[in-house]
């Protein structure tokens, strides 16, 4: 066979692979649709028990931000975190979850490594982000009674999208800890950062009430500026070309994050490989 023919036989069997992952189907489930729906319908429990917490609770505060009552800033950085918590969590969530079940043995094996396995299931939970999505999009609709346009929608998404490719380096950053701990463990640094952004990136609470040191500190992660950007576009208070304040900052972010993270994470695979870490039955 001519290097030419394997390489392309090669990528065709990486992209089947990325593709049956996407679809949920290599990894124990047999119905990938199905799962697809019940997430969608998730959710919307999920959401509308969120949003029905936040009314009772702070029905009668006097909370607001830009003219947004507490509902509304919960449910635009519920809207906006969805892809931001896949691209952070993925990169070594998947590579944990397929140790545990004992698959790593078997992608490992393959020419293509664990890649196009990892790529896979980045895709599928996007997929699962935008049914989420779309169902706060109805919710918003009841609930609160605005209708986004498809051009506020878009300005939104192009905003999401960058935060997350910003997060994705960051996720794939966070892979530097298999260099000390098991594949098998869940991830400290992930976990350090969900909880640092959490507290810091003005998920909860806006980010003007906290001391002035943490407010510096939680200019490091892209959620900040995502959340902010979100919640000023889809309620119509500003568009995407009145907040290069936001925009600047995710753009350099991701020039920085997204490159080191890739060498990063193919450095870690490597020495993953090259020390069996990922092996657990061989």
């Amino acid at each position: 066979m001519s290097i030419e023919k394997y390489e392309k036989k090669k990528f065709s069997g990486a992209w089947t692979i990325i593709k049956e992952v996407a679809l949920n189907s290599s990894v124990g489930w047999s119905f990938a649709w199905p799962a697809i729906l019940a997430n969608a319908l998730r959710s919307i429990v999920d959401a509308t028990i969120f949003i029905f917490i936040a009314t009772v609770v702070y029905a009668g505060s006097k909370f607001t931000w830009n003219g947004l009552s507490y509902p509304e800033y919960v449910f635009a950085g519920l809207f906006a975190s969805l892809m931001l918590n896949s691209s952070l969590t993925i990169p070594t969530g998947s590579l944990n979850f397929a140790y545990g079940m004992g698959e790593l043995d078997v992608y490992q094996s393959l020419p293509y490594s664990v890649y196009p396995y990892v790529i896979g299931n980045l895709l599928y939970s996007y997929l699962v982000d935008s049914i989420y999505m779309i169902s706060y999009l109805a919710i918003g609709e009841i609930v609160f009674g605005f209708s986004i346009s498809p051009l506020t929608l878009l300005q939104a998404l192009i905003v999401i999208l960058l935060g997350s490719l910003a997060t994705l380096g960051l996720g794939l950053l966070t892979s530097i800890s298999y260099f000390k701990v098991h594949v098998k463990n869940p991830e400290p640094l992930n976990w350090a950062i969900n909880l640092l952004v959490s507290i810091l990136a003005g998920y909860y609470f806006p980010v003007s009430v906290l001391p002035l040191p943490l407010q510096y500190l939680s200019l490091i992660f892209p959620h900040t500026y995502v959340f902010e950007a979100t919640r000023l576009i889809i309620y119509g208070k500003a568009s995407i070309f009145d907040l290069q304040k936001n925009i600047t900052p995710l753009i350099l972010l991701t020039m920085i994050l997204l490159p080191l993270g890739i060498y990063t994470y193919i450095k870690v695979i490597k020495y993953c490989e090259k020390n069996a870490i990922f092996l657990k039955w061989s």
